[in-house]
């Protein structure tokens, strides 16, 4: 009787299959639902610290995502629910270790780390309708430059205590009479001092790339402000690829 009943059901269109955005809607409360059962947060504190951040999510509104029966979730309400619940945005909708599969587009599923690298802008769109490596790298280009300009920052640092403690070491063998170890630590803080240069004048040319593209470059540790006023080395070639050593 239940299934003729289901049945009479859909030649009527009482029941039908939820739509995409209603099933991303459903995935994002299921997860809202498993991170504040974490917390032990109750739906009414997670509504209390949505409105301490600026944004008014009633209790109902919560419990209706998290019990299938509100059929969307807005992009707003989706950061700051995040927030409230401590997470990346991106973890509500695509739960990275929790499902093999997330369905990206409609009616297409694919493996849920992939479908994060494409939502992060680290790789092309997934498998089978991959997107070309140069249109993507085009497509990608801001998120590509402020990753490699990032790294390329955090390698100069590291690149410079380097270059410091060789100095250091030198002095204190210089001090004690130690002069060919001397010259060794002086020999290895000049190849700091090289390294430090050439990650110098790629920060130059990754600046260079994202001001072409009218964008404007994030701002500069104190100590790397004089890089702005110098010009760019010529010949750098376009630093629009994902490998950040590049």
């Amino acid at each position: 009787m239940a299934l003729l009943t289901f049945c009479c059901a859909m030649e009527r269109g009482a029941v039908t299959e939820p739509d995409w955005s209603t099933r991303v809607a459903q995935i994002v409360g299921r997860e809202i639902r498993r991170y504040r059962d974490e917390r032990r947060m109750s739906a009414q504190q997670l509504s209390d610290t949505c409105a301490e951040l600026g944004v008014s999510i009633e209790r109902s509104v919560i419990s209706n995502l998290e019990n299938k029966r509100r059929a969307v979730i807005s992009v707003p309400e989706l950061l700051v629910l995040a927030r409230a619940l401590g997470v990346p945005p991106l973890l509500l909708a695509f739960p990275v270790g929790r499902v093999d599969q997330t369905e990206v587009l409609p009616n297409l599923p694919t493996q849920t780390w992939a479908a994060t690298t494409w939502f992060t802008g680290e790789a092309p769109f997934p498998f089978p309708f991959a997107q070309g490596e140069a249109d993507f790298d085009e497509g990608a280009a801001p998120l590509i430059l402020f990753r490699k300009h990032a790294w390329t920052v955090e390698q100069l640092s590291i690149a410079e205590r380097a270059g410091r403690i060789a100095r250091h070491e030198s002095l204190v063998r210089e001090v004690a009479g130690k002069d060919d170890e001397r010259k060794s630590w002086m020999t290895t803080a000049d190849a700091h001092s090289q390294t430090a240069r050439h990650f110098e004048e790629r920060i130059q040319a990754i600046r260079a790339d994202m001001r072409r593209l009218a964008l404007a470059p994030p701002p500069l540790p104190a100590d790397l402000e004089h890089l702005d006023e110098e010009p760019a080395p010529e010949g750098e070639g376009s630093s629009v690829s994902r490998s950040p050593s590049t």
